[in-house]
């Protein structure tokens, strides 16, 4: 019967050739993996070069000029987008002052700016009857989407005894959209319900005051 040295000596081997055992079998895996790692490396390195070598042989089929052509295309589409967007339209806000204005206030001058901003300024001047039609145009421009910031201002008594008046407003950018307009948003413009009659002016005088804008200096619009 063995001892229980010899007994020791034979477990000290099976356990070092078990640990051996796992040892190889961990090695030969790293080994297997590293190898794939190399090999998918190089198949990468392959397929960008092919894609290179595609690319290079799909430019050199390109015509320059066309290349060109069509860039110059595009930089004058992106141009005339931005006209677009920017261009404004004043017969809309024509239409909206000719349905908006009380019957009994006349209007006698008409100006618009442009801002720095971009923003659509106008200047009105007129007379009334009296301070309570002044009052309730105030009213009708004030319930108005297409007017902001309206002020009106150098009230003054004429000699025919008529109440004098200027009214400034920045206009909604939506009213006087070009582009807009094309897409069929500015529509027919709804008389405000609190003046059903229609209003009764004089030949409107249209100029401008620093627009950068085409100027319509000269140009008479009557309103009904």
């Amino acid at each position: 019967m063995p001892t229980t040295g010899a007994r020791g000596a034979v477990i000290d081997r099976g356990e070092k050739s078990f640990f051996g055992f796992i040892s190889l079998i961990v090695f030969i895996i790293t080994v297997l993996l590293s190898g794939g790692v190399f090999a998918y490396k190089l198949y990468l390195n392959s397929q960008i070069a092919q894609m290179g070598t595609n690319l290079t042989a799909a430019s050199a089929t390109l015509d320059p000029s066309s290349i060109n052509q069509m860039v110059d295309l595009n930089a004058r589409i992106v141009s005339v987008q931005n006209l677009l967007a920017h261009h404004i339209v004043l017969s809309p806000l024509f239409a909206f002052i000719e349905s908006s204005t009380v019957s009994s206030i006349r209007l006698t001058d008409f100006s618009y700016s442009v801002s720095d901003k971009g923003t659509l300024e106008v200047v009105i001047k007129g007379h009334a009857n009296g301070y309570a039609d002044i009052a309730l145009q105030a009213n009708v421009f004030n319930q108005t989407p297409y007017l902001q910031n309206i002020v009106f201002s150098d009230l003054t008594l004429n000699p025919q005894g008529q109440v004098n008046f200027t009214v400034s407003a920045d206009v909604n950018p939506t009213l006087v959209s070009y582009q807009k307009s094309l897409q069929g948003l500015n529509t027919a413009i709804a008389t405000p319900t609190s003046t059903s009659l229609s209003a009764s002016t004089t030949p409107l005088r249209v100029g401008t005051t620093t627009a950068p804008t085409a100027s319509l200096t000269g140009t008479s619009t009557t309103t009904h």
